[in-house]
C-alpha cells in the first residue's frame, strides 16, 4: 500500500518555534514529528511514502533523503502554491494505482492502521475516515455516523450548539483512488470542506473508523509540551531514543555526572553533557549536544539540539530552540519560548508566555514581560542617553507605548498631570495616542497639546502646573525610529532615578490600575503658542532688533517649530522668509544632518536676498544651526563656542557647561572674559543635570542643543535663534565678525562598530595603553596631546565606540581619528 503524508504545512500557530523549519520538523523527544509519522506507518506495512511538501521543503528533503535510512522509500511533491488538502495529493495520482492512506502531517499518532484499512475493505468503502473521540470537539470536524460506521453528517468546528458528537476527524484516510477523479488538477480542493460533502451528496460509501489508541494534533505550544509529556509518560507507543532505565532514557555519547538529581520521566540526547549538581526534573526532553552546567534546574521543558545552558538557571514548563545561550542565572517561566540561535543573558527573565523569536539578543538581567519579535535586543533599560528609542511599529508598537503610559502613570500616582506632544508624523500620533491611553488608565489627567514643538511643550509643562511631561516624535536622522522623551515638572529630562523606577516598573508590570470613576481626563489647552511666544518676546531685547530690522531666512524643517519660530522672529522686528514650513505627516520633518542639501539652499536663499543670517531649526525645533550674511555654514561647535563667549561677556563672568567631547577652543573663548568651563558626561540629562549644580549662565552641546537657563532648563532652539539676533543687534555686528573672531579649530568623529560584549574589554585595554599619558575618564576615555586630544566614548544605545577628535587642522584630526578606529579594530580580533 501507498501512502501519501501531507508535510506542506507552515505551523503558524506554534511559531517562533516554525520560523525556520516546516511544521512536520519540529522534534517530540529529540526526533522530528514526522519521522514518527514514517515509523508508524513502516509499522502497518506500509513502506511506499509520497510527502507533499510547500513550506520550506528542503529541509524535509535533505534531512530524509529517500528514506532509506529509515527502511522507507520517499517520493517528493512540492506544490508551488497552496493547493488544499486533496489538492496536494492529486499530484500524486500516477502513483496511486489502488487503495492508498491520506496521514496529516500535523498530528501525533499511534493508532492501528492496518485494523483502518481491514475495516475500509470489509465495508466496502470508496473513503473512510479514522476517527477518534476527544472531550473538546468545537476545534475540530466532528463527525457523526450511524450504527454501520457510514457518514451521515460533517461539522466543520462546529459551536457548542451545534456539537452532536465527541468524534472527530483525524487527518488519517483510507481512499480509493477513482475518488481523485473528481478533482481538477491545480485547483485548490479540501478533504473537509469539499470532497467529503461532495462524496456525501453523490451517495458514495462514505465511512468513518472509530480507532483506538493515542492522536493529538500539535496546533500550538501548549499541545506540543502535552504530546512529549505524553510520550515520556508512555500515553503513545513512539521509538525514543536511547536506552531507557526506570523512566529515564539516556542516548549515546551523553555525560551524566554523578550528582545530578534526575526525576523521571526525563529524555537526555546524544552527546549531551549534564555537569555537577543539576538537576533534571520530570517531563524533560534535552535535545542532541546540549550542555547544562551545573546547578541548573530543568523541569517539564523541551530543548532542542545544540544548546547550552548556564550555571544556576532554572527552566520551568519552557521551550528552547536550537543553538541557543541561557547563560547563568537565567529563569524562563511556564510557557516561555527561545527560538533558534537566541542569546539570553545573565539573571534575565522571561516571564510566563512570552515568545522570543530567532535570532535574539536579552540582555543581562533584563526582565522580558513583551513578546519580542522584530527588534535585534531586549535591553535592561527603556531609556538611553535621549530618552526611549526604537524602530517605529516594530520595537515601539502602540502595545508597547500603552503599557509604557501606564508605568509613567503609575510612577507620578493617580491624580497627577501630564502635557503630551508629538511632531507632525503620524506615527508619532499613533504612538502618543497609546500613551495617553495608558496614562488615563492610570488615573492621570491629560493636557494634549497636538502637534507642538518641543521647547514650547518643556514652557507649557512649568505654566500649566503640571507634574510631568511627554513628547513624541520621529528621528530625522532614522526616519524609522520613534523617540519618547519624558520631562519633570521643570521641563527638564527626567533624573536617571526616576528613569530606574519607571523601567522597574515596566518590567515587573506593577502597574496603577483605577475604578472607572478615576481614569483621567483628556484636556485640550488653548492659546499655547501665544504664551510662549509672549515669553520670549519679555525676555530678548526686541527694542534693540527693531532699531535693525534684520533680515532674516529660517529653515523650519517642515518640522512643528514651523507653528511658532516664524512669528516670535516677527514680532521682534525681523524681516522673516520661511522655508519648508510644510506639515507632512507621512515624510515627517526634515533635518540638517538628514537632508545637508536643505543647509545649503538655505545659504544659497541667504546670499540671494542679501539676509543678514540664515536660521536652520530641526524638526522639533530644539536644535538649531546658522547662516551667516556671506553664506558661510557654521559649525555647531563654532556656534558652542561663539554662544559661550557671547553669554560669558553679557553676564560678565559666569559658568559655561559643556560635554567632554566639546572643542577646547571654548576655554580659550571663555576664560580671559573671567568665565568658567566645566565638563560632563555625554547626554541631556547630564548637560542638564551640571547647568543647576554650577549656577551656569549657558550650557549646550555640539550637536546644535543649547541651554539658556534664564529663560528655561532644556534646549531651544527657536530662543536660540532670537538670543543670536538680539546679540548682533545689540552689539551691531555681523555674524561673520563674530565668527571671525573665533580661534580656528577642526573637529572630526567617527563610530567603530564593536559588539557589546567586547566593549568593556576593548576600554579596558585602552585605558592600560596609555600609562602616564594625560586622559580625562568624566565619560569615556578622552587622550591628550599637545594640541590635539582624542575621545572614545561607548555608545549607550549601539553596538559602537565613538571617537571625537579636534586638531588645528583637518588632516591631523582625521588622522588622530583613523589611527585610533584601526586601534580599536585590532582590539577587537
Amino acid at each position: 500500500m501507498h501512502a501519501v503524508v501531507m508535510a506542506g504545512g507552515e505551523g503558524t500557530r506554534l511559531r517562533p518555534l516554525t520560523t525556520r523549519r516546516p511544521k512536520p520538523m519540529v522534534p517530540i523527544v529529540n526526533r522530528p514529528m514526522l519521522e514518527h509519522t514514517i515509523n508508524l506507518l513502516k509499522q502497518n506495512g506500509i513502506q511506499d511514502i509520497t510527502a507533499t511538501l510547500h513550506y520550506l521543503p528542503e529541509i524535509i528533503e535533505s534531512h530524509f533523503q529517500d528514506g532509506s535510512q529509515l527502511g522507507v522509500k520517499i517520493n517528493y511533491l512540492r506544490e508551488e502554491k497552496p493547493l488544499g488538502t486533496v489538492g496536494g495529493v492529486k499530484q500524486a495520482e500516477n502513483l496511486l494505482d489502488q487503495t492508498f492512506l491520506v496521514f496529516s502531517g500535523d498530528v501525533l499518532s499511534d493508532i492501528d492502521l492496518s485494523k483502518a484499512i481491514r475495516f475500509h475493505q470489509r465495508k466496502g468503502a470508496v473513503a473512510t475516515i479514522v476517527l477518534t473521540r476527544v472531550p473538546n470537539p468545537i476545534e475540530f470536524g466532528v463527525v457523526i455516523t450511524d450504527e454501520e460506521g457510514r457518514i451521515k453528517q460533517f461539522l466543520e468546528k462546529p459551536g457548542w450548539g451545534e456539537v452532536f458528537s465527541d468524534t472527530i476527524n483525524t487527518g488519517i484516510y483510507v481512499l480509493e483512488p477513482e475518488i481523485l477523479e473528481q478533482v481538477k488538477p491545480d485547483t485548490e480542493f479540501d478533504f473537509s470542506k469539499d470532497l467529503f460533502p461532495k462524496l456525501l451528496e453523490m451517495g458514495e460509501p462514505l465511512y468513518g473508523y472509530v480507532a483506538d489508541g493515542y492522536w493529538c494534533d500539535i496546533g500550538n505550544p501548549i499541545q506540543y509540551l502535552q504530546a512529549n509529556h505524553d510520550a515520556l509518560r508512555s500515553l503513545i507507543k513512539l521509538k525514543i531514543p536511547g536506552r531507557q532505565k526506570d523512566g529515564i532514557w539516556i542516548d549515546s555519547g551523553a555525560e551524566v555526572a554523578d550528582n545530578v538529581e534526575i526525576r523521571p520521566p526525563v529524555l537526555i540526547g546524544r552527546n549531551c553533557r549534564i555537569r555537577d549538581g543539576a538537576r533534571v526534573w520530570e517531563f524533560s526532553a534535552i535535545g542532541d549536544g546540549t550542555t547544562v552546567d551545573s546547578m541548573a534546574t530543568i523541569k517539564r521543558s523541551v530543548l532542542w539540539n545544540h544548546n547550552l545552558i548556564g550555571s544556576k538557571t532554572d527552566l520551568a514548563g519552557c521551550i528552547i530552540g536550537e543553538k541557543c545561550q541561557v547563560r547563568d542565572g537565567a529563569t524562563l517561566l511556564e510557557g516561555a519560548i527561545v527560538a533558534d540561535e537566541c542569546i539570553v543573558g545573565r539573571g534575565a527573565t522571561i516571564k510566563s508566555g512570552i515568545r522570543i523569536w530567532p535570532s535574539k539578543m536579552i540582555e543581562a538581567g533584563a526582565i522580558v514581560n513583551m513578546d519580542l519579535k522584530w527588534g535585534m535586543r531586549w535591553m535592561t533599560t527603556l531609556f538611553g542617553a535621549y530618552g526611549i528609542t526604537g524602530l517605529s511599529n516594530i520595537e515601539i508598537t502602540p502595545e508597547f507605548a500603552s503599557k509604557l503610559g501606564v508605568a509613567f502613570g503609575s510612577f507620578l500616582g493617580r491624580g497627577a498631570k501630564v502635557v503630551v506632544s508629538r511632531d507632525t508624523h503620524r506615527v508619532s500620533r499613533m504612538v502618543k495616542r497609546a500613551i495617553m491611553a495608558g496614562l488615563t488608565a492610570a488615573g492621570v489627567d491629560v493636557y494634549n497639546l497636538r502637534i507642538c514643538p518641543a521647547p514650547v511643550t518643556r514652557y507649557m509643562i512649568r505654566s500649566l502646573g503640571a507634574d510631568a511631561g511627554i513628547t513624541v516624535r520621529v528621528l530625522e536622522i532614522d526616519p524609522r525610529s520613534v523617540s519618547i522623551n519624558f520631562y519633570d515638572s521643570n521641563g527638564m529630562e527626567i533624573d536617571r532615578a526616576s528613569e530606574k523606577k519607571v523601567e522597574g516598573i515596566f518590567f515587573r508590570e506593577q502597574f496603577q490600575r483605577v475604578l472607572s470613576d478615576e481614569v483621567g481626563d483628556l484636556i485640550y489647552p488653548a492659546r499655547i503658542t501665544d504664551f510662549y511666544k509672549d515669553a520670549i518676546l519679555k525676555a530678548i531685547d526686541k527694542d534693540a532688533i527693531r532699531k535693525n530690522t534684520l533680515n532674516v531666512v529660517i529653515d523650519c524643517a517642515n518640522g512643528a517649530g514651523s507653528m511658532v519660530a516664524p512669528s516670535v522672529l516677527g514680532e521682534l522686528g525681523c524681516q522673516v522668509t520661511t522655508l519648508n514650513a510644510r506639515f507632512d505627516e507621512i515624510a515627517g520633518p526634515r533635518t540638517f544632518e538628514q537632508v545637508p542639501s536643505s543647509i545649503l539652499n538655505l545659504a544659497r536663499v541667504v546670499k540671494a536676498l542679501d539676509a543678514d543670517l540664515g536660521i536652520a531649526l530641526d524638526g522639533d525645533a530644539d536644535r538649531v544651526m546658522f547662516v551667516n550674511e556671506e553664506g558661510d555654514v557654521l559649525s555647531s561647535d563654532a556656534s558652542l563656542a561663539m554662544f559661550s563667549r557671547e553669554i560669558i561677556r553679557e553676564k560678565k563672568g559666569g559658568t559655561v557647561v559643556i560635554p567632554a567631547s566639546a572643542s577646547r577652543i571654548i576655554n580659550r573663548v571663555v576664560e580671559p572674559s573671567g568665565g568658567k568651563v566645566i565638563r560632563c558626561k555625554l547626554g541631556a540629562r547630564p548637560l542638564l543635570d551640571a547647568i543647576i549644580q554650577y549656577r551656569a549662565v549657558f550650557g549646550g552641546e555640539e550637536s546644535g542643543g543649547f541651554v539658556f537657563p534664564d529663560f528655561q532648563k532644556g534646549y531651544d532652539g527657536i530662543f536660540a535663534a532670537a538670543k543670536i539676533i538680539s546679540i548682533m543687534a545689540e552689539n551691531s555686528v555681523k555674524l561673520s565678525t563674530i565668527h571671525r573672531d573665533l580661534p580656528s579649530f577642526y573637529m572630526a568623529k567617527q563610530a567603530v562598530p564593536v559588539s557589546w560584549d567586547l566593549r568593556g574589554r576593548i576600554m579596558r585595554s585602552l585605558i592600560e595603553e596609555f600609562g602616564d599619558q594625560q586622559i580625562d575618564t568624566i565619560d569615556g576615555i578622552k587622550v591628550f596631546y599637545d594640541d590635539t586630544w582624542i575621545l572614545m566614548h561607548p555608545s549607550s544605545e549601539e553596538p559602537v565606540i565613538n571617537l571625537y577628535a579636534e586638531a588645528p587642522n583637518k588632516e591631523e584630526a582625521d588622522h588622530l581619528i583613523q589611527e585610533y578606529a584601526e586601534k580599536i579594530r585590532e582590539l577587537t580580533k
